[in-house]
C-alpha cells in the first residue's frame, strides 16, 4: 500500500473498492475511528457508516416482517406464542433505531456528518443475530440493556456536543438559500471539527433543495408517528394494569370487610 504525504494531507493510493472491502472486515467502531486518519479515509468511512445504518434499518424491517408473519393474528394468542419474545425484542430494537434516526437523519441528508456511533451499529447487529439464532431469548430488558445504554449516550453526546457546532450555520444557510433562491454549500456548515466533511460540488437548484427538506420532514414525521404508536400502546397496557390493580384492591377491601364481620360475629358468639 502506497502512502503519499503532501503538505496539506496524507493520501492513500488504494482504490475505493479495496478500502471498502477492508472496512467490511472491521467492526463499525474501528471504521469510525479510521475517519481521523485523513480526508480520503473520512470520505470512505462516512459512506461505509451510512450504508451500515441503512442496512440496519432494512434488516430490522425484514426480520420484523418475518416474525410477524409467524405470529397468530389474535393478540391473546400472540402472547402465548413462542415467537412473541422475539417480536417484543424487535419492537424494542426498532424504538432505539427510530430515536437514532430522528437524531441524525437531517444532518446526514444535509451532508454535514455521517452516522458517527459505529459501536451502536456493532451492538445492533449483535443483538439482531441473537434474536435470529437463539431458540430461547433472555428477557427483553437484559437483551437490550447495552443497546439502550450506548445509544442513549450517543444521542446525548450528539445533541450536547456535536450538533450545536453547526446548528446556527445550518439555520443561517437555509434561510439565506430560501431568501436568495440560491444553492447551499454544505461545506460551510462544518465548523471547529477535528474531521473535515468531504468536499462536494452541489449543483442543486431551489426545487431540489425543497424536495430534500420535504423528504427529511417526511422521514421525521414517520418516525414520530411510529414513536407515538409505541407510546400509545404502552399507555394502553399501563391503563389495563391500573384497572387490574384497582379490581385487586377492591377484592382485598371486600375480603377485609368480610374478615372484620366474621371477627365481630365470633366475638359475639364467644361472649354469649
Amino acid at each position: 500500500m502506497d502512502v503519499t504525504l503532501t503538505q496539506d494531507c496524507m493520501q492513500i493510493n488504494l482504490p475505493e473498492e479495496m478500502v471498502l472491502k477492508i472496512f467490511g472486515l472491521l467492526s463499525y467502531e474501528d471504521v469510525a475511528k479510521v475517519r481521523l486518519v485523513c480526508k480520503q479515509m473520512n470520505i470512505i468511512a462516512c459512506s461505509h457508516l451510512n450504508s451500515g445504518f441503512n442496512a440496519a434499518q432494512d434488516e430490522l424491517s425484514k426480520t420484523i416482517k418475518q416474525v410477524k408473519d409467524g405470529l397468530p393474528r389474535r393478540e391473546s394468542e400472540r402472547r402465548k406464542h413462542h415467537l412473541y419474545p422475539k417480536h417484543d425484542a424487535l419492537i424494542g430494537l426498532d424504538t432505539r433505531l427510530s430515536l437514532l434516526r430522528m437524531t441524525y437523519i437531517k444532518y446526514i441528508m444535509a451532508g454535514m456528518t455521517c452516522f458517527i456511533p459505529g459501536r451502536v451499529l456493532d451492538e445492533f447487529f449483535l443483538v439482531l443475530k441473537k434474536i435470529k439464532t437463539l431458540p430461547q431469548l433472555p428477557s427483553t430488558c437484559k437483551l437490550l440493556q447495552e443497546m439502550r445504554d450506548i445509544s442513549s449516550m450517543a444521542i446525548e453526546h450528539f445533541d450536547d456536543v456535536i450538533s450545536p457546532r453547526f446548528q446556527k450555520s445550518l439555520n443561517a444557510h437555509f434561510s439565506l438559500s430560501f431568501r436568495n433562491n440560491s444553492v447551499i454549500d454544505i461545506n460551510d456548515f462544518w465548523h471547529e471539527s477535528q474531521v473535515e466533511v468531504p468536499q462536494k460540488t452541489h449543483n442543486s437548484n431551489f426545487k431540489k433543495l425543497s424536495w430534500k427538506v420535504g423528504k427529511c420532514r417526511s422521514l421525521q414525521n414517520r418516525s414520530t408517528l411510529s414513536m407515538k404508536k409505541v407510546v400509545s400502546k404502552q399507555r394502553a397496557e399501563l391503563q389495563q394494569l391500573k384497572s387490574m390493580m384497582s379490581k385487586k384492591n377492591k377484592q382485598v377491601q371486600n375480603l377485609k370487610s368480610t374478615v372484620s364481620t366474621q371477627e365481630k360475629t365470633l366475638k359475639e358468639v364467644q361472649s354469649q
